[in-house]
């Protein structure tokens, strides 16, 4: 493959990797307060259970501060590869 889903654990078949982000959780973080601050359906693409989580770390924070805004329905386009801790917090979060 192309070891692009960014990871927990390292690949099995390349321990030096863990793959991926393209980009920055502070622009990622930005972006999805511009999103929260307008109104707006954020969209964000994540493969692996690294950058699963790290999405749906900046959806809670943002959720945190007004719930209601769930109804915005945020979304993870192919979320693939998810630690199963992370499973019911996409339900929690209206994922």
């Amino acid at each position: 493959g192309s070891y692009g889903a960014w990871l927990l654990e390292p690949y099995s078949d390349k321990p030096d990797s863990y793959g991926q982000n393209t980009t920055p959780i502070d622009t990622l973080k930005q972006w999805a307060q511009i999103a929260y601050d307008n109104g707006l359906q954020f969209c964000v693409h994540a493969i692996g259970d690294r950058g699963n989580r790290e999405v749906l770390n900046i959806f809670e924070e943002q959720f945190s501060k007004d719930p209601s805004k769930k109804s915005l329905r945020w979304r993870v386009e192919h979320a693939q590869h998810l630690h199963p801790d992370d499973i019911p917090r996409f339900a929690g979060l209206g994922v």
